[in-house]
């Protein structure tokens, strides 16, 4: 196999709640393809994640900070597929971080690596395997209507959506 038949494309759209100035939880619809001896591989997965801000357990709760750390950790349940074969069940567990820079009160542009453990799929070879990705994106803070000022509320909007592009590369059989 070469080398690129061991990187893919993926995208990513969320929907985020959170519920502390430190945690949030999102739930995320994943897509990922690329070829594998010359067949369309395809993957898609619905999952939560945990996240935690960092910079707020480090520097305290503040409004006003330009640039956040976040750490992550979810699962992912779904199904693969690869051209000329079926669908077969597939998840994950995976841990990562998100560094964002705050482009105005309600939109950050984000950098999100992550390692992830793969369970399952169509290829024996490949069943579990370990993977590297990484997701450049946006997350964008929804208006809460719960009659607060927007001093109450922001940056930490109660609920977010987020969108995200980005490439994965995955080892051999672990």
């Amino acid at each position: 196999a070469s080398s690129k038949e061991y990187w893919g494309v993926g995208g990513r759209a969320s929907f985020g709640h959170r519920y502390s100035p430190v945690s949030a939880w999102r739930v995320n619809l994943t897509g990922y393809e690329n070829s594998i001896n010359n067949r369309h591989y395809a993957r898609g997965m619905v999952g939560a994640d945990y996240m935690m801000d960092l910079t707020t357990l480090g520097k305290g709760y503040d409004t006003d900070h330009a640039v956040r750390l976040r750490a992550l950790v979810g699962l992912d349940l779904g199904a693969d597929y690869k051209q000329m074969g079926k669908p077969h069940f597939i998840s994950e567990t995976h841990v990562g971080g998100q560094l964002c820079v705050r482009l105005s009160p309600r939109l950050e542009l984000y950098v999100e690596p992550q390692a992830a453990y793969v369970m399952g799929g169509g290829h024996k070879m490949r069943r579990e395997r370990l993977e590297g990705r990484g997701y450049l994106g946006l997350n964008y803070a929804i208006h809460s209507r719960e009659g607060k000022t927007s001093r109450d509320i922001d940056p930490e909007h109660k609920h977010f959506v987020s969108f995200g592009i980005g490439t994965g590369a995955h080892t051999g059989t672990v």
